[in-house]
Parts: C-alpha cells; structure tokens; sequence
C-alpha cells in the first residue's frame, strides 16, 4: 500500500509531527520540490533531516523537480538538484506531472530499487536459513554418528568379553 503525503506546505512545523507516522515502515520515499520556487527547494534539506530521524535507515529515496515544462519560470537549476542528489547519495529525476513527464520512471525506478534491495535481503535471510540447516544436519550426523561409535563400543566390549571367556575357560 503506498502512501502519498501532500507537501506544499514543506517547511511548516505544524506537519512535521503528522508525517513522521508516514516515515515509519516506509521502504521508499520521494522527496518533490517544485522547480519554480526556491523556498521549496530549500525545504528539502530539512524533510531529509526529518526522513533520518523518523524513517528505516536503509529505506530507499529519490529526489524530484517537479514542474519541470515551466523552464522560462525555474528558480532552481537541474545541476543544483543533481547536486543535492549527490550529496545525499540518491537518484535524481526531474519530472511534470502536468505533462507526465518523468513520472512513471520515477515510480518504476524506485519500486525496482526497493525490490532489488528486497532480493539481496532475501539472499541474506536464505544464506543463514541454510546455514542454520546445515548446522542442524551437522548435529544430526554427529549424534548419529555418536550412536554407531556407542554401538560399536558395546560390540568391542562384548567381543572382549567373549574372548577373554573363550581364553579363560
């Protein structure tokens, strides 16, 4: 189920208590700033601070410029939000969601980045599946092996009782 969390308010403080119920169980979140307004872009910084203190560590994000067919109003350039990207080491894209621009790739890239990252935690949980199963076939084979060497104890001392009468008598 996803969750979509409307944000041109960015920034207030009065819905920052609303949305870090959002952040929680989270796996992947984009962070739009609408490239005609300075102030929204600015704000992004902080809704990353919030994103850290509030939502899974490894949970997967990507940054957007939206309104992106408005080029003759753009306040903020897409080298700057390349930039940002960079330093918070996340994808960036800038779209409209007007013109549908972008979009559907900015959708498909991060469910595909959630799900690889849900793959390779598979691959971890599987790994120590097997490991706890060979461990466990491991203890199986030593106290089956425990019971053939009990078993053969007991032959070996039957034999060595039976010789030692066979020598005696």
């Amino acid at each position: 189920m996803a969750k979509k969390l409307n944000c041109k308010y960015a920034g207030q403080e009065r819905f920052r208590t609303i949305t870090s119920a959002y952040y929680r169980g989270a796996m992947g979140i984009m962070l739009v700033y609408d490239i005609t307004q300075e102030k929204s872009f600015e704000n992004i910084k902080n809704w990353i601070r919030n994103i850290e203190e509030n939502a899974s560590t490894d949970v997967e994000k990507m940054l957007l410029g939206n309104k992106c067919e408005l080029n003759e109003k753009r306040q903020v350039t897409k080298e700057r939000g390349e930039q940002l990207a960079i330093e918070y080491g996340i994808k960036f894209l800038e779209t409209s969601a007007k013109n549908s621009i972008n979009v559907e790739e900015a959708f498909f890239t991060l469910a595909r980045d959630i799900k690889s990252k849900m793959e390779k935690r598979m691959v971890v949980v599987y790994d120590s599946l097997e490991k706890v199963l060979q461990t466990q076939d491991l203890k199986m084979i030593y106290f089956k092996n425990l019971r053939i060497l009990n078993v053969l104890k007991y032959q070996i001392f039957a034999y060595s009782l039976a010789f030692l009468t066979t020598c005696s008598g």
